[in-house]
């Protein structure tokens, strides 16, 4: 039951500090972030990813993706990345 508690306290500590880096860049990125990875979504969604993934994305869908992508990394520690999106 110790193990499961301190799991968790290790798991929430890594999600604030994988928000706080997401939200380094921006409260508009951060909620594009939040969108791609955060909300709860478990059958579809968000709709933006659901039309680039029907093949029915607009610009600005790729923009969203973009953008998301970029904090992504940034929370990954990815250094360098070339997004190319449409």
């Amino acid at each position: 039951m110790r193990k499961d508690v301190e799991r968790h306290r290790r798991q929430e500590a890594w999600l604030n500090d994988t928000l706080r880096i997401a939200g380094r860049r921006g409260h508009s990125v951060r909620v594009l972030f939040d969108q791609m990875v955060v909300d709860i979504n478990p059958d579809c969604g968000p709709l933006r990813l659901d039309r680039l993934l029907a093949r029915e994305g607009s610009a600005e869908d790729w923009s969203w993706l973009s953008t998301a992508l970029e904090a992504l990394a940034e929370c990954a520690g990815v250094q360098r990345l070339s997004i190319k999106c449409a």
